[in-house]
């Protein structure tokens, strides 16, 4: 068994997954293993394409790679039907959202940065620039927190933080072309055509403080970008709208998770040119914001 440390939990997993951090050891939180999966939970699940859902239990089947099951947020069970390869992005995005709420955990669709002022969250649906931006940030000497997946939890005092994922960047070929400062850092591995893993220094676990989630969306129509802070209502929607894991059923930890982190926390809505090229003059705008 390989032992990680990811979101401020230990991890035994039976699988090799090089995203992760080495852990110390110590009793698992959460523990990742093979074995066979059932095609179904419970006759009540209901059937969401490839994924059936419960309080406690999580289905997903991935013809031709794997059929996964996560249980109460503390056991992950893979049967193999590809290679690894194929398997650990499944297992360190969509799977991790689910048990992560399963766990009472808050998992935003996002990349974070450290700021001063606290976490910065870039969130927003695939394809917004959420790990380029924070890959910008990183160039800048920002620490990057997150990719992908946000973890956010009750702190001290009851500040909502953001807990580290690990310490990469997964970024498309056009995208690392933009970020200087690339040379030596990227995985060898990487396949031509396909998203490259961009190896973070200055990674620490230790979480952050909230401060501003920034929810990215492109507009075509925008000359430059637009940042509209929200207020009530608007915030709620926009923080629920950007959480992973959303076919696990709705609780009330859940929906008081999204009221604590929407009454401290900063809410923009950030409207942006989509071309890669107007990278600098978005992270400009944005670092002028949470400065």
């Amino acid at each position: 068994m390989f032992c990680y440390r990811a979101y401020g939990l230990t991890i035994s997993s039976a699988l090799e997954i090089p995203e992760f951090s080495p852990g110390n050891g110590g009793a698992p939180s959460v523990t990742i293993r093979i074995g066979p999966v059932a095609e179904a939970i419970d006759t009540h699940s209901p059937a969401r394409g490839y994924c059936r859902a419960a309080p406690d239990r999580f289905l997903l089947n991935i013809p031709d790679v794997a059929r996964f099951l996560v249980m109460e947020g503390h056991e992950v069970v893979v049967e193999r039907e590809g290679p690894e390869s194929r398997i650990r992005p499944f297992l360190v995005g969509s799977l991790f959202g689910v048990l992560l709420r399963q766990r009472g955990i808050l998992p935003l669709h996002g990349s974070a940065v450290a700021t001063p002022r606290g976490a910065a969250i870039f969130a927003g649906p695939r394809g917004q620039g959420k790990s380029t931006l924070a890959a910008e940030f990183w160039r800048r000497g920002y620490r990057v927190l997150a990719d992908d997946i946000c973890a956010v939890t009750p702190g001290p005092l009851g500040l909502a933080q953001a807990w580290p994922g690990y310490p990469s960047l997964n970024l498309h070929p056009d995208a690392v072309e933009q970020v200087e400062a690339c040379a030596g850092l990227l995985d060898p591995a990487g396949e031509e055509g396909q998203k490259r893993r961009l190896i973070l220094r200055r990674f620490s676990q230790d979480s952050v403080p909230v401060a501003t989630v920034y929810s990215l969306r492109h507009a075509p129509e925008c000359g430059q970008p637009r940042l509209t802070p929200l207020k009530g209502f608007a915030k709620l929607e926009e923080i629920a709208a950007n959480t992973h894991g959303r076919r696990v059923p709705v609780n009330g930890q859940y929906l008081e998770q999204v009221r604590a982190l929407a009454a401290q926390a900063r809410v923009v809505r950030v409207e942006r040119p989509q071309a890669l090229s107007r990278l600098g003059e978005l992270a400009d705008r944005l670092e002028e914001d949470f400065a």
